[in-house]
């Protein structure tokens, strides 16, 4: 049994940690067998036990471990500990998936690019899908999206827009790198796919999707220039990027729609509507959130006591405001900030952007445009506060940190020429 799972790469499991979270609406048991599968692989791997101390070694992956141990040392002054083990079984992964995949045998290019093709072709199936439904129903889809509602997709909308930049991203890290698993016209099957993706992210209009994509595309250009030399043409491009939203508000009408509403929630806030308004609820977390950790700034009030404390704010300064209307902080740092405070926050930050540093030191467009994917869902919601949010940035994050590391880190990574 041992012998066998050595031979599973961890890009398999991987893919299917992708497949449990598009599957997780229907169950969740492929995402739970794919978690168990890789660490049951990483214990396999030869000497797993004496390489787990030289961790350490490895800032990137160390980092979210330290994460986790403040976490778990935020119960001893968290008063609500029910909530607090909920929260730190949540973060079990920041502690075993740097652990597994750092133990686990480097993957090869091929592996890494089927991988890539899985996720690729996975991310198209479910935007079919997705199209199909609104297809059905496309004027009540739209009208919908005027009142605050949002594209059916497969699961979480959020989640599906981000993970569906980083197939798109990887389309095209396929298609420039040429490869195919038979034959040679998967290239143009690549690149139209890729072309879809890129399309059908502005249809669902969900924005978090769409600003990621508008970096990673930007990022891309930059890198291609960088690469190219060719200015004149990729520098026209990268000027005329900001004109893409603006066709699309003019061509595409759940564009145009989410847009209005958009201005419509703002104003509304702006005038202190306390109704719930969709981007009216979020930002009145993030003012309440800052005011509210800043009680205890440095330690912050334990990860237990997030809710309690967010609670207590609005009673206090926001009286009239039905107690559904009240959100946890709807941003991961100032998360991050109430729970912990400064210093847990100052972890954090390290951990979410030193991978960005080290992905434009070894030139790699697929990593930095990962990060970029990443860090953007942060900043609307708190996606590392459940199962799938977490599955999603961790297992992509070390799996692709691992397989693109250079030997010294030094310069590029092989598999990123």
């Amino acid at each position: 049994m041992k012998k066998r799972l050595l031979y599973i790469s961890p890009g398999f499991w991987v893919a299917l940690i992708f497949l449990g979270i598009a599957l997780v609406k229907v169950t969740p048991l492929v995402m739970s067998v794919a978690m168990g599968g890789l660490f049951l692989t990483a214990l396999a791997a030869p000497n797993a036990l004496r390489r787990i101390p030289y961790l350490a070694l490895e800032p990137s992956a160390g980092i979210f471990v330290l994460f986790f141990i403040l976490v778990l040392a935020s119960g001893l002054y968290s008063h609500d500990l029910t909530t607090w083990l909920e929260r730190l079984r949540i973060k079990l992964p920041f502690l075993l998936l740097p652990l597994a995949f750092f133990v686990l045998p480097k993957s090869t290019e091929r592996q890494v690019n089927l991988t890539l093709y899985f996720i690729w072709a996975l991310m198209i199936a479910g935007s079919i899908i997705s199209v199909g439904i609104y297809l059905a129903d496309r004027e009540a889809i739209t009208e919908g999206i005027t009142r605050g509602k949002t594209m059916p997709t497969p699961f979480n909308h959020i989640r599906f827009s981000l993970m569906a930049v980083f197939a798109a991203v990887s389309g095209y890290q396929l298609f420039r790198s040429g490869f195919v698993i038979k034959y040679h016209w998967e290239k143009w099957l690549l690149l139209g796919g890729t072309l879809f993706l890129v399309a059908f992210i502005h249809i669902w209009a969900i924005r978090s999707g769409l600003l990621a994509l508008y970096l990673c595309l930007a990022a891309i250009i930059v890198y291609e220039i960088w690469r190219t030399r060719k200015f004149a043409l990729l520098g026209s491009l990268l000027l005329l990027l900001p004109l893409v939203p603006l066709v699309a508000y003019y061509t595409v009408p759940t564009f145009t729609n989410k847009v209005n509403y958009m201005v419509y929630d703002l104003e509304r806030f702006k005038e202190g509507d306390t109704a719930a308004y969709s981007d009216a609820r979020r930002l009145r977390s993030i003012v309440v959130s800052w005011q509210a950790g800043k009680a205890e700034k440095w330690l912050g009030v334990g990860y237990g006591d997030i809710q309690s404390t967010m609670g207590a704010y609005y009673q206090a300064h926001y009286p009239e405001l039905a107690q559904e209307n009240g959100l946890d902080p709807h941003n991961q740092f100032l998360y991050v900030f109430v729970g912990l405070g400064f210093l847990g926050l100052a972890v954090f930050v390290w951990a979410v952007f030193y991978p960005l540093w080290l992905a434009w030191r070894w030139r790699n467009i697929l990593f930095i445009c990962f990060n970029l994917i990443a860090i953007t869902s942060l900043i609307p919601e708190y996606p590392l506060e459940n199962q799938v949010g977490t599955a999603f940035y961790l297992t992509t994050l070390f799996f692709l940190y691992f397989a693109y590391k250079p030997a010294l880190d030094k310069g590029k990574g092989h598999l990123s020429e």
